[in-house]
C-alpha cells in the first residue's frame, strides 16, 4: 500500500541516519592510515546524513559534519600538493556534492578533473597505475593489466592544428552569451598549457618536461605571455589569438619540445574552460561520440556491453534486428578480442572505440561462451565477423517489456484503471514520434491517466522537447530564448494539431537529474496547468537548473571539428528563468507541485530494477529469454516493496481520479511536501 511505502521510507531514513552518524564518528576518530581514505569514508557518511535530513543546510551545521568538512578540506589540499591527484579529486568531489548550492568547491573539482584528464589522455598507463593503486589501498582486487590498444594520444589528437584552435577561440569571443574578452580567453588557454607543464605524471610522455631546467624556462615564457596577453586592460583584439598561440608554440620549441597538436588541444580546452560548463571544443576524436548523444542512432554492431566482476568485456544483451543479434551473439557472451587485439584491461571507452566504426566495414570479435554448469561446464571460443550498421536507440520506454521491438511494451502501470506509464530517457531524434505512438496505443484501449517519467533525463534536442509539449497544448509558447541582456531573441511555439493529451490527467515525475530539455517540458506543462489549460501535476524533487541554450558550429569540414557554445538563456512560458549558472534565478530549476523525497538507497535500488526491466534478453533467433533470477527486474517491486515513493505517489494521485468523479482536493501550490 501507499502507506507502507511512506512508512518504509521513514523507517529506513532513521536507521540509515543513525548508521551514518556512527560511521562518521568512527572514521573521524580512527587512527587508520592513510588519513585521506578515512576522511573520504567520513565524507561519504556525512553526505548520507545530509541527504537523510529534512534540511540539508541544517545538517551542514552538525558539529561532526563540520569537523569532517574542515579536516577533509585540509587533507585534500595536502594530497594535491603531494601530487596525489586521485584521492584529492575524490575528496573535492564529495565536498562539492555537499556544498553544491554555493559551488565553493567547484573550482577545486574542475582543476583536479582537468589534471586527471590530461594524465588519462597523455599517459594512460600511468593513469591505470594511479587507479590500480587506489583500488589496492582499499584492499580491492587489482585491475587487469593495462591494455594500450587504441589508447594513444597521437591517434586521438589527429587533425588538431593551430588554425582550428584559433577559430574556436575567436568563435567563442564572438558568439558566447557572456561576451568573454580575448584576454580572458587567452589567459585560460595559457593556464591550460601551464597545467600541462606542472603535471609530473605525464612527463614520461614528453621528455622535455622531465628536464627541470628546460621546464622552468618554458614556464617562465608562459608566465610572461600570460602577463602580456591576459592583461584585462589590453584591447580586445582578435588578432591576438593567432599571435598568442604561435608564441606558445615558439616557446615550446625553444625549450621542452612538446608536440604542437598537444599544445593546440590544451590551449583550446583551457580557453573555453573559462566559459560555462556546457561550452567546449569537440575535437575530431570526439565527434562520433558527440553525434551518438544527439542523433538517436550510432554505427556499430548492436550490443549493450559492460565489465563483469572479473573486468571482462561482457555482452549484456544484443539489440533486436542488429548485426550482433543476427550473428547469434547472446547475453553473457564474453568478448575476449577485437580484430585480434585482446580486450583484457579494456575500459568501456576503449571497447566502444574499437568495436564501432564506419558503416559497412567489418569487425571480427573473438567470443567465449559458457555452456552447462558445475562439472558439465564447458567454454566455447570462436570468432564471428560482423558488418557494422546503423543502430537505432530507444528513448521512450513503457512499464514492462512484451517483446524485443521498440514499441513492444505493456504501457499500463495500472491496467485495471487504464493508467499508463512512459519514461523518456533523453530527447533525441524520434522521441516525439515514439511518445505519440505509445499514447495512441493506450488511447485505443482506454487511457484514464498517464505518468511521464523524466527523472534523470539530462535533456537533448529542443525540437523534440517542443514536440512533447505539443502533445498537450497547441500554438502556445513553449520556451522564450533571451540574450545576456534579457532581450527576447526567439520563441518556440507548440505545433498545431498534435494535442492529444490536453484532457488527460498526467503526472510528470522529475528529480535533481532532470535537466535542460526535460525542464523545458516539465516547466512549460506546469505553467499551462496553472492556467487551467492542461491537467498536469509535477511530482518528485527540484530539477537540476540548466536554463541555457547551446549552438553547435562546424569549425572545419575535413577532419571534422565542432564547437558547442552557450549562446542564450531560456525562460519558461510563465517567465521563469531557472538557470543555475552566472545568470541564475533565486530558485534554480523547476520545483515540483508536490515534493516527494526518496532516500539514496531507494534511488539506487529503483534505478537497478528499472534498468534490468528495460533490457530485453534475446537468443540468436531474436526470441526473448528469461532474465537472471539474481537480477531484480520486475518493476512491480517498485510499488509492492515500497521502493519508489515518487512513482507510487503519482500513481495514487491518478488512481483517485480514475475510479470516479473525485478529483484532487487542493491545487498543487497548496499541497504539502510528502516527507
Amino acid at each position: 500500500s501507499y502507506e507502507h511505502t511512506l512508512e518504509r521510507r521513514e523507517a529506513d531514513r532513521a536507521t540509515e541516519r543513525a548508521d551514518a552518524t556512527d560511521e562518521l564518528r568512527e572514521e573521524l576518530d580512527s587512527d587508520a592510515q592513510p588519513r585521506a581514505l578515512a576522511l573520504n569514508r567520513a565524507l561519504r557518511a556525512a553526505t548520507s546524513i545530509q541527504m537523510m535530513s529534512a534540511s540539508p543546510e541544517a545538517a551542514l551545521r552538525d558539529p561532526l559534519v563540520e569537523r569532517a568538512v574542515r579536516e577533509a578540506d585540509a587533507e585534500a589540499r595536502a594530497c594535491e600538493a603531494r601530487g596525489e591527484w586521485v584521492i584529492a579529486s575524490e575528496l573535492f568531489f564529495r565536498l562539492n556534492a555537499m556544498y553544491e548550492e554555493d559551488e565553493r568547491y567547484l573550482p577545486d573539482l574542475e582543476r583536479l578533473g582537468h589534471r586527471l584528464q590530461m594524465i588519462r589522455t597523455y599517459a594512460p598507463e600511468r593513469y591505470w597505475t594511479l587507479r590500480n593503486e587506489r583500488r589496492l589501498a582499499e584492499d580491492f582486487d587489482p585491475l587487469p593489466p593495462y591494455n594500450p590498444t587504441g589508447d594513444s594520444y597521437k591517434t586521438k589528437l589527429q587533425g588538431i592544428d593551430r588554425f582550428v584552435t584559433a577559430r574556436a577561440i575567436i568563435r567563442a569571443a564572438q558568439r558566447h552569451v557572456d561576451s568573454p574578452s580575448v584576454p580572458e580567453l587567452l589567459g585560460g588557454g595559457i593556464d591550460g598549457v601551464l597545467t600541462l607543464a606542472s603535471t609530473d605524471d605525464i612527463w614520461e610522455s614528453f621528455p622535455g618536461l622531465a628536464d627541470a631546467t628546460r621546464r622552468a624556462q618554458f614556464v617562465e615564457h608562459l608566465r610572461t605571455l600570460r602577463a602580456r596577453y591576459a592583461d584585462p586592460t589590453r584591447p580586445n583584439r582578435l588578432t591576438d589569438v593567432q599571435d598568442a598561440v604561435s608564441e606558445v608554440v615558439a616557446a615550446s620549441k625553444a625549450t621542452v619540445g612538446i608536440p604542437e597538436e598537444v599544445l593546440f588541444h590544451e590551449f583550446g580546452d583551457g580557453a573555453l574552460g573559462v566559459l560555462d560548463e556546457y561550452s567546449q571544443v569537440i575535437w575530431p576524436g570526439d565527434v562520433d561520440t558527440f553525434a551518438r548523444s544527439t542523433s538517436g542512432s550510432f554505427v556499430g554492431i548492436g550490443v549493450q556491453i559492460s565489465l563483469d566482476a572479473m573486468n571482462q568485456l561482457m555482452i549484456v544483451t544484443p539489440l533486436a534486428g542488429t548485426p550482433a543479434q543476427r550473428a547469434g551473439l547472446r547475453a553473457n557472451d564474453v568478448i575476449t578480442a577485437v580484430d585480434g587485439e585482446s580486450t583484457l584491461g579494456f575500459t568501456l571507452d576503449q571497447a566502444v572505440d574499437n568495436i564501432t566504426g564506419q558503416r559497412g566495414t567489418d569487425v571480427v570479435l573473438t567470443v567465449e561462451r559458457t555452456r552447462g554448469e558445475g562439472d558439465d561446464e564447458k567454454v566455447e571460443r570462436f570468432d564471428v565477423t560482423l558488418t557494422r550498421d546503423r543502430i537505432a536507440l530507444e528513448s521512450v520506454r513503457g512499464w514492462k517489456r512484451t517483446g524485443s521491438g521498440g514499441q513492444d511494451w505493456d504501457w499500463y502501470v495500472d491496467p485495471d484503471r487504464h493508467i499508463g506509464y512512459i519514461a523518456i530517457s533523453q530527447f533525441q531524434e524520434g522521441t516525439t514520434r515514439d511518445f505519440r505512438k505509445a499514447v495512441r496505443s493506450m488511447q485505443s484501449k482506454g487511457l484514464n491517466g498517464l505518468i511521464v517519467d523524466l527523472r534523470f533525463n539530462p535533456g537533448g534536442l529542443l525540437d523534440e522537447a517542443v514536440g512533447i509539449v505539443s502533445q498537450f497544448v497547441e500554438r502556445s509558447p513553449v520556451v522564450t530564448v533571451e540574450g545576456a541582456d534579457g532581450r527576447t531573441e526567439d520563441t518556440e511555439y507548440a505545433y498545431a494539431g498534435e494535442a492529444i493529451l490536453e484532457d488527460t490527467p498526467v503526472v510528470v515525475l522529475i528529480n535533481e537529474g532532470s535537466a535542460s530539455a526535460s525542464e523545458i517540458v516539465s516547466g512549460a506543462l506546469q505553467d499551462y496547468a496553472a492556467r487551467g489549460m492542461v491537467d498536469v501535476l509535477l511530482v518528485g524533487q527540484r530539477s537540476f537548473g540548466k536554463g541555457s541554450v547551446q549552438n553547435v558550429w562546424e569549425l572545419r569540414a575535413e577532419k571534422p571539428t565542432l564547437i558547442k557554445l552557450t549562446t542564450q538563456y531560456y525562460k519558461l512560458p510563465g517567465g521563469r528563468l531557472i538557470h543555475r549558472g552566472r545568470h541564475t534565478s533565486p530558485e534554480k530549476g523547476v520545483a515540483p507541485d508536490l515534493t516527494v523525497e526518496m532516500l539514496p538507497d531507494q534511488i539506487l535500488e529503483s534505478a537497478e530494477i528499472r534498468r534490468n526491466a528495460d533490457v530485453v534478453l534475446l537468443n540468436e533467433r531474436g526470441e526473448m529469454i528469461d532474465p537472471d533470477p539474481d537480477m531484480p527486474s520486475d518493476p512491480e517491486a517498485l510499488l509492492a516493496d515500497g521502493i519508489d515513493a515518487q512513482l507510487h505517489t503519482g500513481l495514487v494521485l491518478l488512481q483517485s481520479r480514475a475510479v470516479g468523479p473525485a478529483t484532487v482536493a487542493r491545487r498543487p501550490s497548496e499541497m504539502e511536501p510528502v516527507r
